[in-house]
């Protein structure tokens, strides 16, 4: 269902810029690396803090941890509010925000930002 998930990711990011991110994960995603890396470089210009987490998100997908990292660290200096509940299992609508991170677990660099936010 690439097709179908890319036309609803499209039409997302075409009424609500705020999930551009989301469609350049999809790219990165699909293998089209080139046009994700496209819309990553757009989106680090004056980046909210939904981008920032975004971008760590895109990030992840295509491989890059440190920049991944970069932007989660963006996100923890900006206060997002989503990324508390990147860490706990089971919470309502965040079981594809944990799966999005799953590649960065392993590393310290995950462990300490879980410290520092408070999550065991």
């Amino acid at each position: 269902m690439n097709r179908e998930a890319l036309a609803a990711h499209q039409r997302a990011a075409a009424a609500n810029p705020a999930w551009r991110w989301e469609l350049a994960r999809t790219y990165a995603r699909l293998g089209q690396k080139a046009r994700a890396r496209k819309m990553a470089s757009e989106l680090t210009r004056n980046p909210a803090p939904m981008d920032q987490w975004g971008l760590a998100a895109i990030y992840t997908e295509l491989g890059d941890h440190d920049e991944a990292f970069r932007w989660l660290e963006e996100a923890y200096q900006s206060r997002f509010s989503w990324l508390p509940w990147d860490h706990v299992p089971g919470s309502p609508g965040v079981v594809s925000a944990i799966d999005m991170f799953a590649p960065l677990r392993a590393d310290s660099r995950f462990q300490d930002l879980r410290r520092r936010i408070g999550v065991p």
